[in-house]
């Protein structure tokens, strides 16, 4: 099997070969047209050359009587169009035929010529030897040239000659006006059969070399610089898989990108010519061609050939020339080389070294599953050992080497053909380094989280304390204060019941403050140390929700709110503790009110999504920064740290309410958007067992709860 080198000559002598035909096909043609034009002499200019010669003639002679009558005999002789001179030289053809068209004087060269005798031909049988179709075609022409004698016309004729045959002549006619006025027709014949058959010899010739170019395995396709497709061979013609006018110029790329790509090249005179190696798709499956793109006759055509390379890529002979070339370089790889068949055919320096091998004797002919650890072996065969071809890289896997030892190493693997069998070539990499590095990387990224985690607890740990510290200290100065005032009132002996019952409230009012922080305080405590009880109840979870939002109606007129109940449904129980529930409504209702102006409104629903019931809380307040949303939720986080805050709170409030709802398989989440205001919401799931021993509800028993939970709202509102 020849080589590379020779398939591409191959590819030149073809290409050029198709050159030459359709240059010659042109040449021919353009020789043809020449020769006619040479050989075809017009009418009109022999008149005048007759003219010319007797008027010569008669200008020598003297001017006697005697030449003057020779002067009306070579007029009248001019007047007839006497031919004889150019016949004689054999440089005419000449048929005469009267207005009538019937035929009324050939030539003699002219019967010679079709092999008739001269001086026994019968002139009126002469139509009768033109082919019919032929004659149809002269008889609309005559017609045409007695309306008009100024015309003339070229026609193409068969005549038949006297052995039957037919031979192809040019005939050239005009009209002339004879001295009576009657008109008549002169054509002179150029013989063009000689022509016609040097059209067919082309003809055969190129059939001839188009046969030779089907009978190649060489794909060739010709196209023009308008993208159409003008010829192409038999062995193109089979993948296409249709016919030369009907294949479409992306059919002749394969619709693939590469060889698009490089054709735009030469089609856009980039590049003159290209020849590269490129993988195509066809019925068979895929093939590697050596494709060659040129453009011909002046860019005006192209040339794209294919030819067949698969079996020559996949010579052994050649990959053993790779191997011999490269083999230095794969054995000074840090990694190890494997190649593998059915068996491990090679391997280099750096695969027996992984293996812990003396030589590569102790690899060579063992199958590569071998020295894959057990519980990785299923792996390996659903990843390499599949249909498909395409290269595969850093798969992990872990082997063992000839002691038993593991080792941590990362695959790639590729596919190469020789011959007729395909070849697994595997680069596997040691890579324990790498994963100790890897997870030191980890373990340091885990220490610095933890570390960050640790900053930030600390952070709001001190938040905390320096919030609490003002919590705990801001109640205890107003119980002291109103000490002292109610003292002063009973030393100044002015007591009134007014003055009395103004200093209890503000009393009391802080000292629920305390107590809420410091039960916020133990019941978080309690949650992170596992001792939290909960006394799960059966209850109308709309009936629970509608008292604590009746509940609070005194204290939202108070601030110049509006409060609206809204529930989508009239009843649904739910499987709860309703002292938490309590804490958790009272807490949404608190924030809602502290964090809305005077004038917005709070609205309250309930309704089913799915298994749960969703009780949402929606104010129009101050809203929350989207950066802040996810800070609400943490241990003592709050929006406002500073100390200058407008709202009251220790920061623990909805993590107790995110701990209280997760205890009970519920939850919590926000919506919220800055100055347009929030919409809290938290689902339980409900139940539709035990309805009929389902629990009452009284808010009223409750009231303490309720006055400790507003403590801060009415706190703030007679600060105010």
């Amino acid at each position: 099997m020849r080589g590379g080198t020779a398939i591409l000559y191959d590819i030149i002598i073809v290409s050029l070969l198709i050159v030459l035909i359709l240059r010659e096909v042109s040449r021919s043609y353009n020789t043809l047209n020449k020769e006619q034009t040479s050989e075809s002499i017009n009418v009109e200019n022999i008149e005048n050359l007759v003219l010319d010669t007797e008027i010569e003639e008669i200008e020598t002679q003297e001017e006697t009587s005697a030449g003057i009558e020779a002067f009306r005999e070579i007029k009248e002789i001019t007047i007839r169009h006497d031919y004889s001179w150019f016949e004689k030289e054999n440089l005419i053809n000449l048929v005469i035929q009267n207005e009538d068209g019937e035929v009324v004087y050939i030539s003699p060269n002219m019967l010679r010529t079709l092999g008739y005798d001269d001086k026994t031909f019968n002139l009126d049988s002469f139509d009768e030897l033109i082919h019919k179709e032929d004659l149809l075609i002269q008889t609309k022409h005559l017609e045409a040239l007695r309306d008009n004698p100024e015309r003339k016309f070229t026609l193409d004729k068969r005549i038949q000659n006297a052995i039957g045959e037919y031979i192809c002549y040019e005939g050239q006619t005009v009209s002339a006006v004879l001295l009576d006025g009657k008109l008549e027709f002169r054509t002179i014949y150029t013989d063009v059969d000689r022509h016609y058959k040097i059209q067919e010899s082309f003809k055969q010739a190129y059939e001839l070399n188009e046969m030779l170019l089907n009978t190649l395995d060489i794909k060739i396709a010709v196209f023009d610089n308008e993208k159409n497709v003008i010829w192409l061979n038999k062995a193109m013609n089979e993948i296409c898989g249709t016919y030369n006018y009907t294949v479409l110029f992306p059919e002749i790329y394969m619709r693939d990108g590469k060889i698009h790509a490089e054709l735009k090249k030469v089609l856009y005179n980039e590049v003159s010519r290209v020849t590269f190696e490129h993988e195509i798709q066809t019925r068979e499956g895929p093939k590697w061609c050596l494709i060659d793109i040129q453009m011909i006759d002046n860019n005006t055509k192209g040339i794209i050939s294919y030819t067949d390379i698969t079996e020559i890529k996949g010579l052994t002979e050649d990959l053993r020339t790779v191997e011999e070339s490269n083999k230095n370089l794969i054995e000074l790889l840090p990694s190890a080389v494997f190649l593998h068949t059915s068996k491990i055919t090679y391997c280099n320096f750096g695969a027996v070294n992984l293996l812990g091998c003396k030589d590569d004797t102790e690899i060579l002919g063992r199958n590569l599953l071998d020295f894959i650890q057990q519980e990785y072996k299923r792996k390996h065969v659903q990843t390499f050992m599949g249909k498909h071809t395409t290269p595969i890289s850093s798969i992990r896997e872990v082997m063992v080497d000839i002691d038993g030892k593991h080792i941590e190493v990362e695959v790639d693997r590729a596919k190469s053909v020789v011959g007729k069998e395909v070849i697994d070539i595997y680069l596997v990499r040691d890579i324990t380094e790498k994963i100790k590095a890897e997870h030191y990387k980890e373990t340091l990224e885990q220490t610095n989280k933890q570390l960050l985690q640790s900053q930030e607890y600390d952070k709001l740990r001190t938040e905390f304390f320096a919030n609490i510290s003002h919590e705990l200290r801001t109640p205890i100065n107003i119980i002291y204060g109103a000490i002292q005032l109610l003292e002063k009132l009973e030393t100044n002996s002015i007591e009134t019941k007014d003055g009395l019952d103004k200093y209890t409230l503000v009393i009391k009012q802080n000292c629920s403050r305390l107590l809420r922080l410091v039960n916020n305080l133990i019941d978080i405590t309690k949650i992170d140390s596992g001792f939290y009880h909960l006394r799960p109840e059966n209850y109308n979870i709309v009936n629970v929700v509608e008292e604590i939002t009746l509940s609070v109606v005194e204290y939202v007129k108070a601030q110049g709110l509006e409060i609206i109940f809204d529930p989508e449904i009239e009843e649904a129980y739910v499987h709860c503790d309703v002292d938490s529930i309590e804490r958790i409504v009272l807490n949404l209702l608190s924030n809602a009110i502290k964090f809305t102006p005077s004038g917005g409104s709070i609205y309250v629903t309930i309704c089913e999504d799915g298994q749960d019931i969703v009780i949402k809380i929606q104010d129009t307040g101050i809203g929350i920064a989207e950066d802040k949303i996810e800070l609400i939720f943490e241990r003592f986080g709050q929006v406002d740290t500073t100390f200058v805050r407008r709202r009251e709170g220790s920061g623990i409030g909805l993590s107790l309410v995110k701990s209280l709802l997760e205890l009970q398989n519920g939850s919590v989440n926000v919506v919220s958007v800055e100055g347009e205001g929030s919409t809290f919401e938290f689902r339980l799931p409900y139940i539709t067992e035990g309805i009929e021993e389902a629990n009452s509800y009284d808010i009223e028993y409750n009231s303490l709860k309720v006055n400790m939970e507003f403590s801060d709202i009415m706190t703030a509102k007679r600060e105010e």
